[in-house]
């Protein structure tokens, strides 16, 4: 009897550890892909992020234009042509941080903020934009025309500035955690004399 039992618990035991060894290596292996793809998915929507923020951003023209000069351009318009509204282009919506703000939570921390921060300003932006195509901007009197504009301005700039940040943290990631080189961040507008402005035509509703 104990030549048969003996075999047959080695046997039990060993299957037991091979299951046991399957199971945990199985486990292990499940693991492991779920850790490649959360990278990948990291990797491809940190991409995203940064291409759409460089895509906002490039929809200003500059360095050809100084935005102080046709910021000033616009007000004297204004000021001097009561019956003048500057025709400010609908804006593009942020399509792909609308796509991944469900699961933004997968991302590092230090792209987390300085993302949200540069979204933030968008939308502000957005909505601005939204008032000064209304009637009702065109209805206002000339100086809050021309106050609204100046701070519309700023926004941009604001908006340039924060995707600048965002921008680079997601380039030092994707650097430093994948070794995949972005191209370099923009610079906001400023005045410089030597630069066009957008009015050419003092005939023609000329705007961002």
């Amino acid at each position: 009897m104990d030549s048969w039992v003996n075999p047959a618990l080695t046997a039990a035991i060993v299957s037991a550890l091979v299951t046991g060894a399957g199971w945990f290596v199985s486990i292990w292996q499940n693991r492991n892909n779920d850790k490649i793809r959360r990278a990948e998915k990291v990797r491809d929507v940190t991409i995203a992020i940064a291409a759409e923020i460089t895509h906002n951003i490039d929809r200003f023209p500059y360095p050809e234009l100084d935005i102080d000069a046709h910021c000033r351009d616009i007000v004297a318009r204004i000021t001097q042509d009561h019956g003048f509204t500057p025709l400010v282009p609908r804006y593009r919506p942020v399509l792909v941080f609308e796509q991944i703000i469900g699961t933004i939570e997968i991302l590092p921390h230090d792209i987390i903020g300085p993302a949200l921060a540069y979204y933030k300003s968008e939308y502000a932006l957005q909505l601005f934009v939204e008032d000064l195509r209304s009637d009702a901007y065109k209805q206002r009197d000339a100086s809050t025309k021309a106050r609204m504009y100046e701070d519309y301005i700023v926004m941009i700039k604001d908006a340039i500035d924060k995707g600048n940040i965002a921008h680079q943290s997601v380039k030092r990631y994707l650097e430093e955690r994948y070794e995949i080189t972005l191209a370099g961040q923009h610079k906001a507008p400023i005045a410089d004399s030597n630069r066009k402005t957008k009015i050419n035509n003092p005939d023609e509703d000329q705007s961002f």
